[in-house]
């Protein structure tokens, strides 16, 4: 006959085991939303920069504050920039 501690201390051991991977594999994910969720922002936070100084430009050429044929110089401290922070947790502790 079968020690039942044994057999109960065995499945408890499977469950732990089994439930660490499946966190593990949630962490994993959540990991990997993120990673991906933040090449998107930094994306659009470039792309916004870019529009916006292409608008300043245009915006100059319009009120002829330059020549037509050149393309105005943009101090880059005019063009506002989005800070995309890559230090945050997703889920709570």
């Amino acid at each position: 006959m079968y020690d039942l501690t044994f057999l109960f201390i065995n499945r408890r051991t499977e469950l732990e085991v089994f439930l660490l991977r499946w966190l593990q594999d949630v962490d994993d994910k959540w990991e990997k939303i993120k990673e991906h969720m933040l090449v998107r922002h930094h994306n659009e936070a470039d792309s916004l920069r870019a529009v916006q100084k292409m608008n300043w430009e245009w915006k100059l050429k319009e009120l002829s504050l330059g020549d037509k044929k050149l393309t105005p110089k943009i101090d880059e401290l005019h063009v506002p920039e989005v800070h995309v922070s890559d230090d945050f947790d997703l889920l709570p502790t």
